[in-house]
């Protein structure tokens, strides 16, 4: 068995070395150790590995490893062709494991391009989309088109991430989203941290804190509370994920309809520069120019607070606090 082996490897080394003449990504050293399969005898010349690992040494010893079914090796193109490859990139303390139904390997870039269903996930979360490129030195990673994200925490907290394309930074722990970004938060105390909507072009994850950046086009939808500005922040709990505030920057529109205490119908509709929304509280803080609009009335402050579907509002200026009922 060793002898086969050792006429393996040297059989591989030697197609290495026609590899190094013919692609100029193929510039570093690269071994295939597994199961040869076949060498096919056409034009084009090719070797196939059955469970293979694909190991690649770039010039500061730094080594690129993915496992895969099967190895196809190009010997005219210098294309190394992966069938079911999986490996896996290292995000801060936590590993996260990738796979594809077939891949490529650019060993001049320490890079692996997965097609087909890709996934790159950990316990609880995981992400899927139609191709994944992975860069292993960097630790990075990024996915294209259908890109959906799915985690849940162990209290049963749901994030549900819909964008075109998504990029992973394992070294920072941040996944940043890209155009057309559709979302759900859903959590297991809704008296807590009602279900959110969530809408933006831009979207960066902390995945560590927890934290939500949106820009560009963003809305926010919370039961009643309709919300839509240029620029926005969710805080999530670090460990059960629950809301525990949000903010609103830039061109801030809200509108909410509701019943009052009295059972009249209620449109109440805003504008301001900044809106902050807390989990539990249900409060709402309006700043920057702030103006509400309640029934017939026209309110303007410094700072404007209400909680959802309350008709009280609190309006404070410079000099003065005080609150009235709009109830009718």
């Amino acid at each position: 068995m060793e002898a086969v082996r050792n006429i393996t490897i040297a059989l591989f080394l030697v197609s290495c070395t026609l590899l190094f003449i013919a692609a100029d990504n193929l510039e570093y050293l690269k071994e295939t150790f597994g199961v040869k399969l076949k060498e096919n005898k056409d034009v084009s010349g090719s070797q196939e590995f059955l469970n293979s690992v694909f190991f690649s040494v770039d010039r500061e010893n730094q080594p690129m490893v993915v496992n895969s079914k099967k190895v196809i090796v190009q010997n005219s193109s210098g294309k190394i062709i992966l069938m079911a490859p999986f490996g896996s990139v290292i995000s801060t303390d936590e590993t996260f494991e990738y796979e594809g139904d077939s891949g490529e390997v650019i060993p001049s870039k320490d890079q692996i391009n997965l097609f087909g269903k890709v996934k790159l996930k950990k316990t609880d979360l995981t992400i899927t989309g139609e191709e994944m490129s992975v860069l292993q030195k960097s630790q990075k990673a990024v996915l294209k088109r259908s890109v959906n994200t799915r985690a849940r925490t162990s209290n049963g907290n749901k994030i549900r991430l819909k964008s075109v394309n998504a990029h992973f930074d394992g070294e920072l722990g941040i996944v940043r989203y890209e155009k057309n970004i559709r979302g759900n938060l859903s959590f297991a105390n809704k008296s807590f941290s009602p279900p959110m909507a969530i809408q933006s072009e831009k979207l960066a994850y902390y995945l560590n804190s927890g934290k939500m950046i949106l820009e560009d086009k963003v809305k926010i939808d919370r039961d009643n509370i309709h919300l839509t500005a240029q620029r926005g922040s969710i805080f999530l709990n670090k460990e059960s994920r629950d809301v525990n505030y949000f903010e609103l920057n830039d061109d801030v529109r809200f509108s909410e309809k509701f019943t009052a205490s009295n059972g009249q119908s209620i449109l109440r509709t805003g504008l301001s520069q900044k809106l902050e929304g807390f989990g539990f509280q249900r409060k709402l803080v309006f700043s920057g120019f702030p103006k509400l609009k309640q029934l017939d009335d026209l309110i303007q402050g410094n700072k404007i607070v209400i909680e959802e579907s309350n008709e009280l509002v609190e309006i404070i200026n410079t000099n003065s606090k005080f609150k009235f009922n709009q109830s009718r």
